[in-house]
């Protein structure tokens, strides 16, 4: 952190000591929609907003440009482009001021959508949608400029320095108030001796500052940034570091309440940085009330120092100081920190300090942790975790951690991580927390499925069995003691049970967890079909989809009808079957194609079947050919084809390589709850549990026989003769097979 002992943002000089640096008559007046004749001379010839950059021009450095506090709001609803400057120590001060002389803010209003603070998180509204126009946009030339005492009312960005290099900008008595951003920078700007000094955020969707692109030596001092649950603009951050800036400081204040409730992982953090951020010092701050990570911290470099974080998901959430990793110097280093009542939102884990293992590089992140105080918290949760390989957690002193009732101190560690100064008495697990599992039915008569999304800390020694009881009984061992569905048979259609689930070690079992009702039912699923059987295609015959209301399919670019069935090949010449929207595959299911390829067997990958959502255009649902010769069958939510619940197993009795020909490919899930992948008939492989839970890709959805925007299609020539869909059954469902 070379340049710490020399940076320290603006003089901390009193705002009357810049005015009275001014020129004589280098003071140029503006007032909302202008005065007089509007050149700026006087209050009673002010200037409007509009014509700040001429005013600011006229001023020159060391002059001053002074907004009417006593003449009402400004309304600005369109962006004004800033390239006047001061020069270095003489900067052009921009600020608020009454009829008297006397400095005041002078609130300026956008045109965001209106938005009143709610009293608390469950007044979150989506602010998504509400828009706002820029407020300020740097320009060429832009630099040594001082804004003061200046409120931006529903902006989308209280200035915005894209693209843009300058040096020099002093904000200081700054409130935003609904806006979507308040600093933007991007990739491209390279901002450099930026101070912001007591400036305060009320209500942001998206950043409330960002530290982005190639911006050096800037400190954050004396704030207060509150998104106030603006939610579902992906996703709020506080302060947030991007690309390659470097050399910040913050202290002296606070950032809190963002949240973000897209999806089931809910984001939002107080201040993040990226792993090519570098020399970041945060102290004397507090970071609260967010539904991921108070600090989220990837950067190398990096220092905090006597924060307190609390109600974050994650309160201090480390991933930097990987030794081997660029930039890496010495581990991330805690000084003094106070954790307090991390509280989970929207999926994952709870933890007072948690750090990232082996992620993109073979070495995982580490901290070193002087002084901290941890109290408070879910139950269950793990006060500490390392989640990954070849972590390191090391407290200089002994931490001051008082844990509630079922919790660890740290979770189980996987190879290579440790963490170091604590107590490591074995205990047993801690409470399963109600992220940590469902219990649901599955459409199968008699059954419901405890599925185990994650476990919870082990205590110190490794939990050696997972169990479950209902409506009280004795406690039955379940299958494994890894993350899964279970399915728990033998019961009653239509009555109600109460499960818990508990985790035991050899210290003993963990608090049963909190009670979860379900049902068993069955009810008769609706069959939704599609059927394409073209085996008896002559050249210049329409191919049809035959299955009830089914729209045309489509033939994409040289895929054409051939003697029996369609021939296609290349990225661009596949077959598509549109709006597929009863595709969700919540239940049985069976994908069936009969393809001939000339070749099954290449280096790489090729997408046999595909099933994609327009929403998103990615994979869904995939049987392909791999570089290892072997078939594979994958069930994948949320749309991604990385995505997957689980692979069918590899092809354990397939012909490798697979003979040159037709073959007639099947994929189905039975009431068991296996996915099976069979080949000419005989099954080929078998996911190693029961999948339960659907496909959740249930926007308008299409299936594809070949084709990748990725790349990754059939090159052809192959011909597709036979394609059937079936959601709500199982056409063979069976080890044995069948016979085609």
């Amino acid at each position: 952190m070379r340049s710490r002992a020399v940076r320290h943002g603006w003089p901390l000089l009193p705002t009357s000591r810049l005015l009275s640096q001014a020129i004589p008559g280098a003071i140029r007046y503006v007032a909302p929609g202008g005065q007089g004749s509007g050149d700026g001379s006087s209050w009673d010839d002010a200037a409007p907003l509009a014509n700040i950059n001429i005013s600011i021009a006229q001023a020159g450095p060391a002059g001053v440009v002074a907004l009417a506090t006593h003449l009402g709001n400004y309304t600005q609803t369109s962006s004004i482009t800033l390239n006047a400057a001061g020069i270095a120590g003489y900067p052009v001060v921009i600020t608020g001021m009454d009829a008297d002389g006397l400095l005041s803010p002078a609130n300026i209003v956008g045109n965001r959508t209106p938005w009143s603070r709610p009293a608390d998180e469950s007044g979150r509204v989506d602010s998504s949608a509400f828009g706002g126009n820029a407020l300020f946009i740097a320009g060429a030339g832009i630099g040594n400029l001082a804004f003061m005492n200046l409120r931006a009312e529903r902006v989308g960005r209280i200035i915005d320095f894209s693209g843009v290099a300058a040096k020099g900008f002093l904000f200081e008595d700054i409130e935003g108030f609904n806006v979507r951003d308040g600093f933007y920078t991007n990739n491209l700007s390279a901002i450099t001796d930026l101070t912001m000094r007591r400036v305060k955020g009320t209500g942001f969707s998206k950043k409330f500052v960002r530290f982005h692109g190639e911006c050096r030596d800037w400190v954050i001092e004396d704030y207060s940034f509150d998104s106030a649950w603006q939610d579902k603009d992906n996703f709020a951050v506080g302060i947030e570091c991007n690309n390659n800036a470097r050399g910040l400081i913050v202290r002296r204040g606070s950032a809190g309440n963002a949240h973000s409730t897209l999806g089931t992982y809910f984001n939002g953090d107080g201040m993040s940085s990226e792993r090519t951020n570098r020399d970041i010092l945060v102290e004397d701050s507090i970071f609260f009330g967010c539904t991921d990570g108070g600090l989220d911290l990837k950067s190398e470099d990096t220092e905090i120092r006597r924060v307190t974080a609390r109600d974050n998901k994650r309160n201090f959430r480390i991933w930097g100081g990987v030794k081997g990793g660029a930039g890496y110097t010495k581990p991330i280093r805690m000084v003094d920190c106070v954790s307090e009542d991390p509280h989970g939102r929207g999926g994952g884990s709870v933890h007072h300090l948690w750090l990232k293992g082996h992620d993109l590089v073979a070495q995982g992140g580490s901290v070193d942790v002087l002084g901290f105080t941890a109290t408070g918290g879910d139950a269950g949760m793990a006060a500490l975790e390392i989640e990954g390989q070849n972590g390191t957690m090391a407290f200089i002193d002994a931490p001051d951690i008082i844990l509630p009732v079922g919790t660890v101190m740290h979770n189980s560690l996987e190879a290579g991580s440790v963490i170091t100064g604590i107590p490591d008495e074995p205990m047993a697990p801690a409470q399963f927390t109600a992220p940590q599992w469902t219990l649901t039915p599955n459409n199968v008569s008699g059954q419901l499925v405890a599925n185990i999304l994650s476990r919870p800390g082990d205590g110190g020694s490794a939990i050696t069995v997972l169990q479950y009881r209902l409506d009280g009984g004795a406690w039955v061992t379940m299958a494994g003691t890894g993350t899964g569905p279970r399915v728990l048979s033998g019961l009653t259609n239509d009555v109600e049970y109460a499960g818990q689930v508990r985790a035991g070690n050899a210290a003993g079992f963990g608090e049963p967890s909190d009670i979860k009702l379900a049902t068993p039912v069955y009810v008769a699923p609706e069959i939704v079909r599609l059927a394409f059987d073209g085996s008896a295609l002559n050249p210049g015959d329409t191919p049809v989809d035959t299955a009830v209301g089914a729209p045309a399919m489509v033939l994409r670019g040289t895929a054409a009808v051939v003697a029996g069935g369609i021939q296609f090949g290349g990225q661009n010449n596949y077959i598509e079957f549109p709006n597929r929207e009863g595709f969700t595959f919540d239940g049985l299911f069976t994908i069936k194609i009969r393809v001939t390829k000339a070749n099954w067997n290449r280096n790489g990958e090729d997408f046999i079947f595909t099933f994609w959502n327009t929403s998103g255009n990615q994979r869904a649902w995939m049987i392909s050919t791999k570089p290892d010769n072997k078939l594979y069958a994958r069930f994948c939510p949320n749309a991604g084809g990385s995505g997957n619940i689980v692979d069918t197993v590899a092809n354990g009795s397939a012909p490798s390589p697979i003979p040159a020909g037709q073959r007639e490919l099947m994929m189905d899930r039975d009431a068991d709850g296996y996915i099976r992948m069979y080949v000419d008939g005989v099954m080929v492989g078998k996911t190693a549990a029961p999948v339960v839970g659907p496909n959740v890709n249930n926007g308008t959805n299409f299936a594809r026989v070949s084709g990748s925007t990725t790349g990754n299609s059939d090159p052809g020539p192959s011909i597709l003769h036979v394609l059937e869909i079936r959601k709500g059954e199982a056409l063979c469902g069976s080890d044995a097979g069948y016979t085609p």
